[in-house]
């Protein structure tokens, strides 16, 4: 999930697709969701680092990070069950 939300911002940053519903069109996915995905793009550092590493809380998982988090690092270790 991870992958894929810093891969559909950059086709967005680089103008390979000029908006969300048209990356959603081009690869057929709706397109709230990706809006959903390219949230993920703002966790912390060390949140991304603890997923990509397997070590993330048990109780973290993608359903709970598609909901609205605080844009606060600090926030978001809170929230997410990091110490």
């Amino acid at each position: 999930a991870l992958a894929r939300a810093w891969m559909w911002q950059k086709s967005l940053d680089s103008g390979k697709y000029t908006s969300i519903e048209e990356l959603a069109d081009k690869n057929d996915i709706n397109p709230s969701y990706i809006s959903r995905m390219l949230r993920l793009n703002l966790l912390a550092p060390d949140i991304k680092e603890a997923i990509l590493n397997g070590t993330q809380p048990r109780t973290f998982n993608l359903q709970g990070m598609l909901t609205p988090f605080p844009e606060s690092w600090e926030e978001q270790a809170k929230c997410f069950g990091f110490k």
